[in-house]
Order: structure tokens, then C-alpha cells, then sequence
């Protein structure tokens, strides 16, 4: 689980993109709850770092897999980061990963 800074810097603090891996049963079940209870799950999980969670916008989800492109390296061409492999979209790790490679 993750909650990443999201907006604008003079919202900091009040508007976060939400990570949360699960199983697929966990997220059909998670899915299936009005946004109240989805803030107590999220609540009861994160707990109170960042205070009190009062709303939970649009849900939207990716399944975790590996997808790899099968050559990185040719003659005058690298691919990195997003390029030769994909990511979570909020995951933020692309550069990361890119100068790892």
C-alpha cells in the first residue's frame, strides 16, 4: 500500500493517489462498497498517519503482471524504464528503474 502526493502543491496534503495491492478476491469485494466503507477499510489498513480519510474518488485497477519487451539492446538503441518493461501507473518507479537498468 502506498498513498503518493497528488495535485496541486497548494492542495498538499488533502489529495493523494492510493496504491493498494490485493487479491483479486479482496478487490471484487473491496469494489462492491460505497465510498463510507471504503474509507474505513483504508482507514483500518493505513491507520491515522495521515489523519482522517473522508472521501475515496474514482477507483480504478491494474493487474499486477510483468511485461518485458524481448530486446532491450540493438545496434544505436537501448530502451529503458517505461520503454522496455511496464509499471503500475501511480507506482512513479519508471526513472528509478530506467537508471538501475
Amino acid at each position: 500500500m502506498a498513498l503518493l502526493p497528488h495535485g496541486s502543491p497548494a492542495r498538499a496534503g488533502t489529495n493523494a493517489a492510493l496504491v493498494w495491492t490485493l487479491s483479486s478476491k479482496a478487490l471484487d469485494e473491496l469494489l462492491s462498497l460505497g465510498d463510507d466503507d471504503k474509507c474505513q477499510r483504508l482507514q483500518h489498513r493505513f491507520g491515522w498517519r495521515l489523519g482522517r480519510f473522508t472521501r475515496i474518488g474514482e477507483c480504478s485497477h491494474y493487474p499486477l503482471t510483468l511485461k518485458t519487451v524481448d530486446e532491450a539492446v540493438r545496434p544505436g538503441v537501448v530502451l529503458v524504464g517505461n520503454a522496455a518493461h511496464t509499471l503500475h501507473p501511480v507506482a512513479g518507479q519508471g526513472f528509478n528503474l530506467a537508471l538501475r537498468g
